[in-house]
């Protein structure tokens, strides 16, 4: 929450991750769950932060290693996705890594707005 109302303090848009306190969520349920609260906690009154800014990445995880308990990562990632987009304002599909693209993009841009 602290975090959240220093990016809205900043006018910047959030990109916000599927982890909680038990770490990185792996089925669909633990990606809507998780992605839900966030959601809750940063529009509501405690933070205020604008719906439209928030972008949720909700970790694409390994497939396709042939472990078997990795056999509904895939699925689960576009359940959740589709179930995210559908309940709340903003998904990013974090695809390649894309997240962290767009993060150090942002970053770089802003450093460059800065030095202006």
């Amino acid at each position: 929450m602290r975090q959240a109302k220093l990016v809205k303090r900043y006018g910047a848009a959030c990109i916000v991750m599927a982890f909680d306190e038990e770490g990185q969520a792996a089925t669909c349920e633990d990606k809507i769950r998780i992605c839900k609260r966030a959601f809750d906690i940063m529009v509501g009154p405690r933070v205020g932060f604008n719906p439209v800014d928030i972008v949720f990445d909700l970790n694409i995880l390994t497939i396709c290693t042939g472990l078997e308990e990795h056999n509904n990562y895939g699925i689960d990632f576009i359940k959740a996705t589709t179930e995210v987009g559908s309940g709340l304002d903003h998904v990013f599909a974090d695809l390649n890594h894309c997240t962290q693209d767009f993060a150090e993009e942002i970053e770089i841009c802003s450093a460059t707005s800065c030095a202006q």
